[in-house]
Formats: C-alpha cells, sequence, structure tokens
C-alpha cells in the first residue's frame, strides 16, 4: 500500500472513531476564535462526516464570535467574564 493509501487509510480510521464516541457525550461543541485555516480545514473533512456529527460542532471565527455565543448560550451575557463584556457589548449592539 502506498504512503497516500495508508495516511487515507488511518484519517477514515480516526474519523470513524471519533464519530462513533465523542459526539455521544456532546449536545453541542461551540468553538470561538477560530483561525482561518482551521475553517478552511474544517471544510475540506466535513464531507466525511455524517450530518449528525457536523450538527454537534459550531465553528466561528474571530467577526462571528460574539454573535455565535449569544445564539447559543443561555443566559447569554452572564456566562462572558465582566473583563469582556464591554467588548461583547460593543460587538452585538445589532444582535442584543
Amino acid at each position: 500500500m502506498s504512503l497516500k493509501g495508508e495516511l487515507r487509510q488511518a484519517t477514515n480510521q480516526a474519523i470513524s472513531i471519533l464519530q462513533d464516541n465523542y459526539p455521544e457525550f456532546v449536545a453541542r461543541q461551540v468553538f470561538i476564535n477560530v483561525p482561518w485555516w482551521y475553517l478552511a480545514f474544517n471544510k475540506m473533512i466535513s464531507p466525511f462526516l455524517t450530518p449528525r456529527t457536523k450538527s454537534k460542532f459550531v465553528f466561528a471565527g474571530p467577526s462571528k464570535s460574539a454573535e455565535t455565543l449569544f445564539k447559543y448560550l443561555t443566559p447569554g451575557l452572564e456566562l462572558v467574564p465582566r473583563r469582556n463584556r464591554a467588548k461583547f457589548n460593543q460587538r452585538t449592539d445589532d444582535i442584543l
């Protein structure tokens, strides 16, 4: 088997293990301030994930972090540390 084939097989096995085990424990995992390269990587691997697994992970880049936090976290602002509330208020005036 070629190196490319072995890499593909190992990647498929890793994805299968993660899909079969980890998402079972998670209702929804929210990642904020995700760098652009990870968003690109996620787009590349997402076709290999089941719709159920994809629905359990939310990724937001720096420009969408506040919006994503307040969409998925309830009661929202109370969960944001005091030192960061002003920053989130500035970004989310139109959201709140």
